[in-house]
């Protein structure tokens, strides 16, 4: 475990400094307004890939990985058939769906931003089917396999990307809409790469099996999946949103940089996660709460051994940082120490969304998450009028505080598991 610990943790720095580096440089490239065009494409992009994904990806590291504990190679086959299929066609709509809301309303839209929408609508499948692929990697506990695509290469690409276009058009023609098309390149090389590494780690038996299918389970699990996954994102992600809505793209721009800078800090928990997944399913499955309870505690420490001293450095020189990416963008210095504020505490709080969800508490983690949006909005709505970037920073950090205190006290009422750093008697 310590040796995969090490290797997440090593892609995920080095993920998390490309990721750094890309948003720096697209700034620096940008201007504001158009850095906040392409920040909510994006934004939006995200979220509609958690509702195509329809939950697929973290029914896959359940099942994957518990079909595996239980040597069932035709049902692993089945789901993972099944999981491509739903994937697939829920993307396509969903695609389909933003391309038309879009297009419907151009006419009170920019041309750089309807355009620049209608390219996220493209990237929507191709993100959903990389990340159900990854996931499927990740329960075969592939963590290179997993980790190296989507936290390396996908930034590597975009870098290179974005030189291409700077050697052949120039530095004016970086834009959102060009960067979009970047990333939507990124996607497909990823999306390509993954589907060659997942064919070399499939396990033989399984190719061989003659595939069995459970439907009704696999959706049922996937829809209860898919309202945890875009609750958890909206959780974090509506301010950027709601200040789409309320400011503009202009100040969308400042607190995305500001709230992507925050977001780095997540990468001690997702580096657990990384672990505790595929293990959490498997235990749990084994009924072994005492080897749960360890693994749980050990990913919590890890996530705050990563976390914590970049939150430090982040919180001490922020405002210096956020400098780097232009003068424009310091203004968002108070809305990340927050943000950071929250990252922390939920690195100390553990994996107890993901813990609950992956031992067959799906349900009170949806209505968890869904209780933590409604605060969240109404929070934002209330907070951003009256106090801008900052009230949306305030109403992200109280919205998923509670959420996650609220989970870890039913994770430890229900499964009798402490996912926290702190003792619980």
């Amino acid at each position: 475990m310590r040796w995969a610990a090490g290797l997440s943790f090593f892609l995920k720095m080095s993920g998390t400094a490309l990721a750094f580096g890309v948003q720096l440089l697209l700034a620096r490239l940008m201007t504001v307004e158009n850095y906040g065009v392409y920040a909510l494409a994006i934004t939006w992009a995200n979220a509609l890939v958690v509702l195509a994904g329809f939950g697929m990806p973290m029914a896959a590291i359940r099942f994957v990985a518990e079909h595996q504990a239980r040597v069932n190679h035709s049902l692993m086959r089945g789901f993972v058939r099944f999981g491509y299929l739903a994937t697939m066609v829920s993307a396509i709509l969903v695609a389909i769906g933003l391309a038309a809301v879009v297009l419907l309303f151009d006419q009170h839209l920019s041309a750089q931003t309807v355009a620049a929408f209608v390219i996220a609508a493209l990237i929507i499948p191709a993100n959903a089917l990389y990340i159900f692929t990854g996931s499927i990697l990740q329960a075969l506990r592939r963590i290179m396999q997993t980790e190296g695509p989507q936290q390396v290469l996908r930034p590597l690409f975009i870098v290179t990307g974005v030189g291409i276009v700077i050697l052949v058009w120039g530095t004016d023609a970086v834009d959102a809409v060009s960067a979009m098309w970047v990333t939507f390149a990124a996607s497909i090389l990823v999306l390509l790469v993954m589907w060659a590494l997942l064919r070399g780690a499939i396990p033989e038996p399984m190719n061989e099996a003659v595939p069995s299918y459970e439907p009704r389970n696999w959706l049922a699990m996937g829809a209860s999946f898919l309202v945890l996954l875009g609750s958890a994102f909206l959780n974090e992600r509506t301010d950027v949103l709601m200040i789409g809505l309320l400011l503009g793209s202009g100040d969308a721009g400042v607190y995305s940089v500001a709230s992507r800078n925050a977001q780095l800090l997540a990468f001690g928990l997702a580096s657990a996660n990384a672990l505790l997944g595929p293990l959490t399913a498997r235990f749990n499955a084994q009924e072994n709460i005492g080897e749960l309870q360890r693994v749980v505690t050990q990913g919590a420490r890890i996530a705050c051994l990563i976390s914590f001293p970049a939150g430090i450095v982040l919180i001490l020189f922020g405002d210096w940082i956020l400098g780097l990416f232009g003068e424009a963008f310091r203004p968002g210095y108070g809305a990340l120490v927050c943000l950071c504020a929250a990252q922390l505490t939920v690195a100390a709080l553990g994996s107890v969304g993901g813990t609950l969800a992956l031992t067959g508490r799906s349900r009170i983690v949806a209505q968890a998450l869904l209780g933590g949006v409604a605060v969240n909005i109404a929070l934002n709505l209330l907070l951003i009028p009256m106090f801008g970037q900052m009230g949306a920073a305030l109403a992200t950090m109280f919205s998923v505080i509670g959420t996650n205190g609220f989970l870890v006290v039913v994770a430890w009422r229900r499964l009798g598991v402490n996912t926290t750093i702190f003792r619980i008697s």
